[in-house]
């Protein structure tokens, strides 16, 4: 489990992004990426940043599946309190 980002677009994408019937701001994405850079690492996590790329290994070892099943509750608690996640 895996989650990287690439610090230059990302604004831009999420202004690209319409849901909620609008579309983002590239303001709300610079905000949006400020949340994500400050926060610690999810429980497990280990972030690794390489020049504009933020990249976040999420569990070591891929055949443990109870550890695999934990980080993605962790990953996804952690997300979803970041961005703004379009309704389901």
């Amino acid at each position: 489990m895996f989650d990287a980002i690439d610090r230059e677009p990302y604004a831009g994408e999420v202004a690209a992004q319409y849901f909620a019937d609008r579309y983002a701001t590239v303001a709300e994405g610079e905000a949006e990426l400020a949340r994500l850079l400050a926060a610690p690492a999810p429980p497990g996590s280990v972030r690794f940043d390489d020049g504009p790329l933020v990249m976040w290994k999420h569990v070591a070892d891929l055949t443990d599946a109870a550890a695999i099943e934990r980080a993605r509750v962790a990953q996804h608690a952690w997300i979803t309190n970041l961005v703004e996640v379009a309704p389901t």
